[in-house]
């Protein structure tokens, strides 16, 4: 008999209980308890939680209740009352976000990893009722999903939030810089914050694990496509020393798959995907995507090329994350025998100025696995900053549990500016 779904799980919670805090799926009957606790902390926690400012009537906490049930149904995530054990009291929420199914190439639907959010009342700070609350459902992820990572993520002005993880026994991993917006649409720093299966499991306990400890030391969200309309600039080529970087086209079907077939095995360890091209269809397939993406404005992928030779040297790309604060993912691969001379680091740099000047970016970051020493070398030559290590953030094509490397430029480091 297979083991339950992460939906089935979702489907069969019915509450967590500790010694002073109850979680527990949200009722209609419970909206007017929400929308007063939103009212009571709207002017202390709005910096924080901008969403607050949206809910002006009990009948849009009792649709916030409903979605929140139908995402639970879904298997999307756990959005938790925390209610009071001893006087039924709602003191604030928490919830439990899917960011990634880690072992998604190996067709196991288990052992993601997740984010935990919350937010406190302000009559009910300073009791300890979210360390608890956070502790409660960080086991049920752990213990009842199969999570190989819990993450917490706060403003780094947030000094409150940041205590819960850090009480929790939660290592730091990284300061992401200008990756969000607080409630007045200042920009701001958010800090990463995690633990994973390794750090609850005594060393020793499994010789594996131990191994894999001393080998290693997506949250982000899709842009909404209505920020990216086809109206919306963008370039046709852009043209370096040595490098020419423009859409794919379909009559590129033929390089694209010769160039993969050609360094699958050199890109298989860092790029799961390159898998999948067994044929010139697949790889027009691919191109086809791209370019209806491209006209939607809703992701840049793009083709590299020597500008002397006219060979494809492989691909790379702009990928909207946040729109909240215009921010762009690069990623890139080269064929193995264009490796090493510098290609790359030019067609990341045409890249990342084309997302400040052109697409109004504030950042742009670049993340590859810890063990790939050529793509971090990448974004150190076009001076991305290091921001961290993601610990179990990812699983490679070869079953490896791997840590993520995150680097950066933001609007001010481009001009030169703190």
């Amino acid at each position: 008999m297979r083991p339950p779904t992460i939906q089935e799980q979702m489907v069969q919670f019915a509450e967590l209980r500790g010694a002073h805090v109850l979680l527990r799926s949200l009722r209609l009957e419970d909206a007017e308890q929400h929308f007063a606790a939103v009212e009571e902390s709207r002017a202390t926690s709005r910096r924080w939680l901008p969403w607050m400012d949206t809910y002006t009537s009990v009948e849009q906490s009792r649709a916030y209740v409903a979605r929140c049930e139908a995402q639970r149904l879904l298997g999307e995530q756990l959005s938790l009352g925390i209610f009071d054990t001893t006087s039924g009291r709602l003191l604030g929420g928490v919830s439990l976000f899917l960011r990634s199914i880690l072992p998604q190439q190996l067709g196991d639907e288990e052992g993601g990893a997740y984010e935990v959010g919350y937010w406190l009342r302000t009559s009910a700070r300073g009791q300890g009722h979210m360390t608890e609350a956070v502790r409660l459902l960080e086991e049920y992820a752990f213990e009842t999903l199969g999570a190989r990572r819990v993450v917490i993520r706060c403003d780094t002005l947030n000094p409150h939030s940041a205590g819960v993880a850090r009480r929790l026994g939660y290592t730091h991993e990284a300061t992401l810089r200008h990756d969000d917006r607080d409630g007045d649409g200042n920009l701001g720093d958010t800090l990463v914050f995690a633990r994973t299966d390794l750090d609850r499991r005594p060393v020793g306990q499994s010789p594996a694990a131990d191994e894999a400890a001393g080998a290693n030391t997506s949250w982000f969200t899709l842009g909404d496509p209505a920020q990216h309309t086809t109206l919306r600039p963008i370039f046709d080529e852009l043209c370096g020393e040595r490098v020419l970087v423009r859409p794919f086209r379909p009559e590129d079907a033929e390089a694209l798959f010769a160039a993969v077939v050609a360094s699958r095995d050199y890109l298989l360890p860092w790029l799961p995907w390159a898998i999948g091209y067994d044929s010139v269809d697949e790889a027009r397939e691919f191109i086809n995507r791209a370019r209806a993406r491209w006209l939607l404005r809703e992701d840049f992928t793009v083709s590299v090329w020597e500008r002397e030779s006219g060979r494809l040297l492989g691909g790379s790309g702009l990928h909207p994350r946040n729109t909240a604060v215009s921010e762009y993912e690069i990623g890139y691969w080269l064929q193995r025998d264009a490796a090493g001379h510098g290609y790359m680091a030019e067609t990341v740099r045409l890249l990342a100025d084309c997302a400040f000047d052109t697409l109004g970016a504030e950042r742009v970051f670049i993340r590859c696995d810890a063990r790939n020493r050529r793509s971090a070398a990448v974004a150190e030559r076009v001076g991305f900053r290091f921001e961290g290590r993601l610990r179990r953030d990812g699983m490679a094509y070869d079953g490896a549990v791997r840590d993520t490397l995150i680097y950066s430029l933001t609007r001010d480091d481009a001009r030169g500016t703190e």
